[in-house]
């Protein structure tokens, strides 16, 4: 036997390994960047839509043009869209869609985390424009009684775009 030819015979083996190796370190580095990613966008929407709670004034649940005024004020010269729901699901307000033609919204996972009196959150796509979007919903009270949930959501693919430099550094 030639001597350095178990060399030769392992190399290839080291090499793919070694390969394999960074292809699953890079992976799960992205994986851990994006979870990082959505969890401070979840954070901000959170710290926005309580922020914006404080503004409201329960009285203009019953002044539906008022409402629909709060939720494009709110939401002026962001990418937010806001959303303002009765606690029976009916869209009172929302900046980017006709609330009069938008489907009740009782059902919905972040909305019905709010109307039981807490800070909810979900990632789906969106009915009322077709994109991926992630919600938080916050319910607004008057007193002890819960008079609507004040909804604040981000598109995924703008989140996804600001991604885009990891995915192609990953592939």
């Amino acid at each position: 036997m030639r001597k350095g030819s178990l060399f030769l015979r392992v190399l290839p083996l080291l090499v793919a390994v070694s390969a394999a190796t960074l292809a699953g370190v890079s992976v799960m580095g992205f994986l851990a960047l994006r979870s990082l990613y959505y969890d401070t966008y979840r954070y901000a929407l959170a710290e926005t839509v309580r922020a914006l709670s404080n503004e409201v004034r329960p009285e203009i649940v019953s002044d539906p043009a008022e409402v629909q005024r709060f939720c494009e004020r709110a939401a002026g010269g962001t990418s937010f869209r806001v959303t303002f729901i009765a606690p029976d699901g009916t869209v009172l307000g929302d900046n980017r869609a006709d609330p009069a033609d938008m489907e009740n919204h009782a059902r919905r996972s972040e909305v019905r985390g709010a109307l039981s009196g807490a800070l909810s959150f979900d990632l789906r796509r969106s009915a009322t424009v077709g994109v991926d979007t992630l919600y938080a919903a916050q319910p607004i009270r008057e007193g002890d009684r819960i008079v609507g949930v004040l909804r604040l959501a981000l598109a995924v693919p703008e989140l996804k775009a600001r991604l885009e430099p990891f995915y192609v550094s990953v592939a």
